[in-house]
């Protein structure tokens, strides 16, 4: 499993209400549990929203002792 660890999102442009957006992600780098994407957001007409996104892999049993140690 996965948890986002960053996310950085400009916004660029404007899209009228109703219209389709369409979002990619694309993997541009791997080090050790960290994963690094590419994410980019479009309409008919441009690219409306661009940046990075950052997942780390973790142990789900790990990670949930982690959040009951809080509660």
């Amino acid at each position: 499993r996965t948890v986002g660890i960053e996310i950085e999102l400009r916004h660029l442009a404007p899209t009228p209400v109703g219209q389709t957006v369409t979002c990619t992600a694309r993997v541009i780098h791997v080090d050790g549990r960290e994963i690094s994407f590419h994410v980019e957001a479009r309409d008919a007409h441009e690219i409306i929203a661009r940046g990075s996104h950052r997942r780390a892999v973790i142990r789900v049993e790990n990670f949930a002792r982690r959040v009951q140690a809080k509660g």
